[in-house]
């Protein structure tokens, strides 16, 4: 038999067991796609895995095959057996070592190293820098992106098992800090520790890092492996690892730009984003939202908990809720339709549920000054009228029993105080993040990691039980807060009037 390239094989051998690509595939414990891929010979396996794929698949053939698609599999590979021989031993040897044959064959076709049964640990080939330093990585980074249109990135990490220095810089990655990153692909596998320490600077810097304005192409998959490991590709360009104690010091890094490595490490990432990895968030558009049952589920929910960053539906009266309603989406008569239901639900949560609710300082003083606020995280700007009948209804809100009330004075993390606000809406049932407003992709976040949701709660606690530096909590004191904006926007009106006249 001729040499054969590896896809074409594996079709041919999927033929002859009777079988189809989703049920090797499922044997494998791959997505199809990637069987596909295979097969149109797009994509190879990673040289890590080529050995149980086809051992494996080897059994999968034998096991699957009648006796006449055995014989008719020998006679291919031009195998003869004596009667007293073991066929399906001899199959399932025959099957792997032509995949494995293959295999060589399409990868030496198709990259610049050459692979053979003797060098199959390529993962080894790195020059290791035992040298214990500290890099910014973005700085460590850029020269190897010199030149490059878009690049393509993989980061895998337990982002807050990292020092201070290295998270810092990732979140960087997603925010385009730098003008290297700005139009690339960036794809994230985060593993999410509910033991992490310092929860309120860490979910910080993972909020904005997740909702933040930028052109990357962002993609985040949760994952499970070791904390304090590192690992970061670009895609033709370099390969770059570090590991850590448990004390977040960093023992030794490693950067290869050897080609072979770095496809080899790319394609183990990509691999374990599409077998490996689960749903962090699901992203829906305000309009998606409104429509699907998340949010209406979320405020039917117990437990309810507000982080607002900004003004918003939250706490407004029926009539404005309506008229800012309209405005917003006056030409989508079903989203108006559900927002009759929504705000039917939001009002009896108000009157009757649970509701703890921190509420940023600068965010009511930007919101009597200017009317900023966001409709179903659209941005909106109200009336100075609209503006004093929210803040009078909030101010009847606050004499309920079931509404607590407190405010956040400053930022809870020095080092983002320039940033815009944060905000977190969590419950029993779902929990959900918006992103930044001011983008124009304005969509809700539904959390579906469970450790991340775990993880939620804990921050949330710690600011409402533990940030007494920065948080009101005196009841009176902040329905004062309240009543001086309420009185603010007022005295505004009156202005206005004034010069009206």
């Amino acid at each position: 038999m001729q040499e054969m390239e590896f896809g074409r094989l594996i079709e041919k051998i999927i033929q002859f067991s009777g079988q189809k690509n989703y049920s090797l595939a499922v044997e494998l414990g791959y997505d199809v796609s990637y069987i596909s891929k295979w097969v149109n010979s797009t994509m190879l396996p990673t040289v890590k895995n080529i050995k149980n794929i086809c051992n494996i698949t080897a059994n999968f053939v034998v096991n699957s095959a009648t006796e006449s698609s055995k014989d008719e599999i020998l006679n291919y590979f031009d195998v003869s057996i004596d009667k007293s021989d073991d066929k399906n031993k001899i199959l399932k040897e025959t099957i792997e070592e032509k995949l494995n044959d293959a295999y060589i064959y399409s990868y030496n076709k198709y990259n610049k190293k050459s692979y053979n049964k003797d060098n199959s640990e390529l993962n080894g080939i790195i020059d290791i820098n035992p040298r214990l330093r500290k890099r910014h990585l973005e700085k460590e980074l850029s020269s190897f992106l010199q030149g490059t249109d878009k690049p393509d990135i993989f980061i895998l990490c337990d982002l807050f098992s990292l020092n201070k220095e290295d998270k810092v810089n990732i979140a960087g990655f997603r925010k385009g800090v730098s003008s290297e990153f700005k139009n690339g692909k960036i794809r994230f596998l985060i593993s999410f520790d509910d033991t992490v320490d310092d929860v309120i600077f860490n979910i910080e810097l993972f909020l904005r890092m997740i909702t933040s304005s930028n052109k990357a192409e962002f993609e985040l998959y949760s994952c499970d492996f070791s904390a304090n490991t590192l690992i970061l590709v670009v895609k033709d360009k370099c390969f770059h690892s570090a590991i850590y104690d448990k004390t977040n010091k960093c023992l030794f890094t490693s950067t290869s730009t050897d080609n072979a490595v770095i496809d080899e490490m790319y394609d183990t990432l990509d691999e374990m984003a599409n077998t490996q990895s689960r749903s962090t968030f699901s992203e829906l558009t305000p309009e998606e939202m409104i429509l699907s049952q998340n949010y209406m589920s979320y405020v039917m929910g117990k437990d309810l908990k507000w982080l607002m960053g900004n003004m918003n539906q939250l706490l407004m009266p029926s009539d404005l809720f309506f008229e800012i309603g309209e405005s917003v989406f006056g030409n989508y008569p079903d989203v108006l339709s559900r927002l009759k239901r929504i705000d039917a639900i939001l009002q009896n949560a108000t009157y009757n549920s649970e509701i703890d609710i921190l509420l940023y300082q600068s965010a009511l003083e930007k919101y009597v000054i200017n009317g900023e606020a966001n409709f179903f995280n659209i941005p909106v700007k109200l009336t100075i009228n609209q503006r004093e009948r929210h803040l009078a209804y909030i101010q009847e809100l606050l004499e309920r029993e079931n509404i607590r009330f407190k405010t956040i004075e400053n930022s809870l993390v020095e080092d983002f105080k320039k940033d815009e606000n944060t905000s977190v809406y969590l419950s029993k049932n779902i929990s959900f993040l918006k992103v930044d407003a001011n983008n124009k992709d304005n969509d809700y976040l539904i959390v579906k990691d469970k450790n991340l949701s775990k993880i939620f709660d804990t921050f949330y606690e710690e600011i409402w039980t533990n940030r007494k530096d920065v948080v009101q909590e005196d009841i009176e004191e902040n329905k004062k807060i309240i009543s001086d904006c309420l009185n603010y926007t007022r005295i505004l009106s009156n202005n206005m009037e004034f010069y009206r006249k």
